[in-house]
């Protein structure tokens, strides 16, 4: 059991480097990757991340956004290191146009039906590595359990 815990475990912290490389160049504050955690307990492993971290992907569709939302992309925009405007209530005004343009509309992204490439095939990948060492760690406990049986 240990050692599978120990090759999920080594599989999910490569799995969330491999994503947060990826998302180094979309994500301004880091918020998003540092909300990745690796979790194994008995013979289950999970990559829990924020509910921001779907949208990562895909874009954010149209409807409900946070009550602070235009706080949000004001914050986004500071990371960026964007200048809207000359004053805080022309960055604050912006902020708040977007943040109503993606409650109505949804990014970019979103309505462009596009998809980056964040973490779909990274866990793709992962997974057959993961499913490969599984099985081989498997075979020699099997092999193992075979040669001490037939002493």
């Amino acid at each position: 059991m240990d050692n599978l815990q120990q090759i999920l475990t080594k599989h999910l912290e490569h799995l969330k480097a491999r994503i947060a490389e990826k998302m180094a160049s979309r994500n301004a504050s880091g918020r998003t990757v540092a909300s990745l955690t690796v979790e194994v307990s008995g013979d289950a492993g999970a990559l829990i991340g924020s509910s921001a971290f779907l949208a990562i992907e895909r874009g954010r569709g149209p409807g409900a956004v946070p009550k602070n939302f235009s706080s949000i992309i004001e914050e986004w925009i500071i990371h960026k290191g964007l200048h809207i405007g000359k004053t805080e209530d022309e960055l604050h005004s912006f902020a708040g146009a977007v943040a109503y343009n993606i409650m109505k509309h949804g990014t970019r992204l979103y309505q462009r039906g596009g998809e980056q490439d964040i973490y779909s095939s990274a866990i793709e990948e992962e997974l057959a590595d993961l499913a490969d060492e599984v099985f081989l760690a498997f075979t020699q406990v099997i092999n193992k359990d075979d040669d001490n049986g037939s002493k």
